[in-house]
């Protein structure tokens, strides 16, 4: 896992779709191997034998609502962000108000989108 975590800080915008695979495949497996073996020693350990099942899947349950809740969480804080930024960002470069930000943003995801559909 250090090594991963060693190859993550050479990891720059312009980077080869390979070799930033090759970089996070370290990071990857050590968490990988860290999360089992602690969730593992947490099971063995608190709880007896003939409960091992139910609590392994009652942490796995737990585990991926946080995930999911996690995921939620920060996909609205940065949207809600990028949100409020943009339009500030954008109107300093250009004499446009928010309203004509929002009208070319629109038109450009739309050009995009329909550019894919057909």
């Amino acid at each position: 896992m250090a090594l991963g975590y060693v190859l993550s800080l050479f990891i720059y915008p312009g980077i080869s779709p390979i070799l930033l695979g090759l970089f996070l495949i370290p990071a990857n497996i050590g968490q990988g191997i860290g999360f089992s073996s602690s969730f593992f020693s947490f099971i063995f350990s608190a709880f007896p034998q003939n409960s091992h099942a139910p609590s392994t899947s009652t942490l796995y349950l737990i585990r991926s609502i946080g995930s999911l809740f996690d995921v939620g969480v920060l996909s609205a804080i940065i949207q809600s962000t990028l949100r409020k930024r943009v339009f500030t960002e954008l109107s300093d470069f250009t004499d446009l108000n928010e309203n004509q930000i929002r009208e070319v943003l629109l038109y450009m995801i739309y050009q995009r989108i329909f550019r894919r559909l057909y």
